[in-house]
């Protein structure tokens, strides 16, 4: 295992265990400016399509394009400490050794987008083909807040 291998391995290790403790620390906590975005597009199958914001503040908005069982715009506001244990184990990560893209050949894979906006880090990671594992724990715990219950639709009728 090469250092840059062995240095994920410890940063998806130190995700996941800042991101099981809720943690009161106010140096990452997020601001009202702090924002994740998240995207899923599209396959030539029929998987999900869709982006979700989590902001700061909690208010999540998602919008389902194709294929999620949500389709239009939604909302819903999460738990200040579910906030904070997000934004904590997100900035706990060296986003300088994260690549901005792990490309693919393969034309019919869905990618996947993470953009963090928080206190001194504004990064966007584009995922399409092969990346550290560390990346699918994170996309693992968005994606379950994308697809959880409690939303509100704010779609115009």
């Amino acid at each position: 295992m090469n250092k840059k291998s062995l240095n994920f391995l410890w940063m998806g290790l130190l995700f996941l265990s800042v991101n099981s403790m809720v943690s009161g620390c106010k140096r990452n906590a997020p601001t009202p400016s702090s924002e994740i975005y998240f995207k899923k597009t599209s396959c030539f199958g029929t998987c999900p399509i869709y982006s979700m914001t989590i902001q700061g503040s909690g208010l999540a908005t998602f919008e389902g394009i194709r294929f999620t069982e949500k389709i239009g715009k939604h909302t819903k506001e999460l738990s200040s400490e579910e906030v904070k244990r997000i934004f904590n184990g997100l900035a706990s990560l060296d986003w300088n050794e994260i690549d901005e893209l792990y490309p693919t050949n393969i034309s019919d894979l869905p990618s996947t987008i993470i953009k963090l906006k928080h206190r001194k880090i504004d990064r966007k990671v584009i995922i399409a083909g092969e990346h550290p594992a560390f990346l699918d724990v994170i996309d693992d715990e968005l994606s379950k807040i994308a697809m959880s219950d409690g939303w509100t639709s704010v779609n115009s009728e």
